[in-house]
């Protein structure tokens, strides 16, 4: 049996075809998954900002992880320098007006 080119790309987009259309009929998962937008810039935070929701909080420089409780979000605590690797300060790698705090959870 010879198939000619046009009559195998006609023959692989129908079975392409016919394959999506099974899966969706049946109700169960689509051969391609679904596209999602990704979250692309994670928010991030400098000295003397204030801290928005309670949660963990990371140095992106050192890795150094503080911790905000519900408690201090009501008395309205802002961001320090990281007590690890002095960013924050004019001696560590970042300074007061770079971001260097990211929300991890």
């Amino acid at each position: 049996m010879r198939i000619s080119r046009r009559g195998f790309l006609t023959f692989s987009f129908a079975t392409v075809l016919g394959l999506l259309m099974d899966g969706m009929s049946k109700g169960i998962k689509p051969l391609f998954a679904a596209t999602e937008t990704a979250n692309v810039t994670e928010a991030m935070y400098k000295v003397a900002d204030k801290v928005p929701k309670a949660g963990r909080y990371q140095c992106i420089v050192c890795g150094f992880i503080v911790e905000y409780l519900p408690k201090h979000i009501e008395k309205g605590v802002t961001f320090g320098i990281c007590t690890v690797c002095y960013s924050g300060t004019e001696k560590g790698p970042k300074k007061p007006n770079e971001e260097f705090w990211k929300h991890i959870g």
